[in-house]
């Protein structure tokens, strides 16, 4: 719902050149611009807008906590309560650099977003196609209709032999992108 207020506000005003290629920049430079523009109303819109942002956020974050929060019970035996109080203080104390400076959090959403992420699906991309691929045909294969399931072997192939490639060709892109990045940042 959010990305059906976002973009047509923006281009409706006319603040694309204050996105740029960031979320930080639509969210945070972008969007209060625009509802500063609408007036009260906008004002209204905005605070509703961000609340709503606050909320999916919060949940978000709860979410993710679980994941670590699940890793470190797992992994040292304590408490719930513990884990997610520990877990929960040292990602705030590693957000609290990034929260003030704008600059250093546009940095860190250009290397999760053009960097660790296309990494992580290079990951899983050979952990499927090389490591696990007789699980994932199995997988594919199961519940499938009789054509789908003549098509595994080809999608297998794709999988194994096209898709590391071409995933290994857009982190080498990335990395460059994100290095110059990184040393206009310390500039």
């Amino acid at each position: 719902v959010a990305g059906l207020v976002v973009f047509p506000v923006i281009y409706s005003l006319g603040l694309q050149g204050a996105v740029s290629q960031s979320t930080v920049g639509a969210l945070f430079i972008a969007l209060p611009g625009a509802f500063e523009a609408m007036g009260a109303v906008g004002r209204v819109v905005g605070l509703f807008f961000f609340v709503a942002l606050a909320v999916g956020a919060i949940t978000s974050t709860i979410a993710l906590l679980e994941v670590v929060a699940a890793s470190v019970i797992d992994e040292f035996g304590i408490s719930r309560r513990a884990a997610a109080l520990g877990a929960g203080l040292v990602i705030t104390l590693l957000g609290i650099l990034p929260a003030t400076n704008l600059d250093l959090l546009g940095l860190m959403d250009k290397i999760a977003r053009e960097l660790m992420l296309i990494a992580g699906v290079l990951v899983i991309s050979i952990l499927a196609a090389w490591i696990l691929r007789r699980e994932v045909a199995e997988e594919l294969a199961t519940g499938a209709s009789p054509f789908w399931r003549r098509q595994v072997p080809r999608i297998m192939a794709v999988l194994r032999w096209f898709v590391p490639p071409v995933i290994a060709v857009i982190l080498l892109v990335s990395l460059k992108e994100t290095i110059a990045a990184i040393a206009a940042f310390g500039s």
